[in-house]
């Protein structure tokens, strides 16, 4: 029986190949805008002079600025970077503010910077569930993350408060245990990755209906 148990849970954690390639789609499409930017500021800097020149040079390179943070969070989010290792809070909260730039949330996370190291995988889980928080927020709103120790355990909470915050059937399908892989998108690959993520740390992400105005995500990790 337990190597049976053994099995399924190794089976869990195997993400396919169309998880795959969602995940290069939802990746390459946060890099788009960014990197566009890059290549249009410097086609401006060949043709003009003077303040346009300048501008042009500013959109280059905070654009540019966007783009490596946008790739650092998906090397830490998706990649082994942020699997094993422990990081600090004030680290992955400054990355959420900075890939949250330029959109409609904000982030909400007293005292990050103080806090002491997390437990390995608790950074990963919070960077996956902070952005699952904004699909949840699609007219912008509140992302607050708070971390509480306890004997044993880590938990976890994310919370996305809006004034239309709604969790949508494709993100529920998702998050189910028996998940079609045929049926995710780049839109709600994250959700699915999140929930099996925190079950191979030995977690267990919890979606409650949403509240009128917000919904909590929360996982609980073991920690020795």
């Amino acid at each position: 029986m337990g190597v049976a148990a053994g099995k399924a849970r190794g089976m869990d954690e195997v993400i396919d190949l169309r998880v795959a390639e969602l995940m290069t789609s939802r990746l390459c499409h946060d890099l788009i805008s960014p990197i566009g930017a890059v290549n249009n500021g410097l086609e401006l800097l060949e043709e003009e002079a003077g303040r346009i020149a300048q501008d042009a040079l500013e959109l280059a390179a905070r654009s540019g600025r966007h783009a490596a943070h946008i790739l650092q969070y998906y090397r830490l989010a998706f990649g082994q970077s942020g699997s094993g290792s422990s990081a600090r809070p004030g680290e992955i909260s400054e990355l959420i503010a900075a890939i949250l730039v330029g959109t409609r949330h904000e982030l909400d996370w007293p005292n990050a910077a103080a806090g002491p190291p997390l437990p390995p995988g608790a950074g990963k889980i919070i960077l996956n569930l902070a952005i699952v928080a904004t699909d949840l927020l699609p007219r912008g709103g509140r992302i607050a993350v708070a971390t509480a120790p306890s004997p044993g355990w880590f938990a976890i909470a994310v919370t996305a408060s809006g004034q239309e915050v709604r969790i949508s059937n494709d993100l529920m399908l998702a998050l189910d245990d028996d998940a079609d892989t045929a049926q995710l998108t780049p839109r709600t690959v994250q959700a699915y990755f999140v929930k099996r993520l925190a079950r191979r740390l030995g977690g267990e992400l919890v979606v409650p209906a949403p509240a009128r105005d917000h919904v909590r995500l929360t996982v609980a990790l073991p920690i020795a």
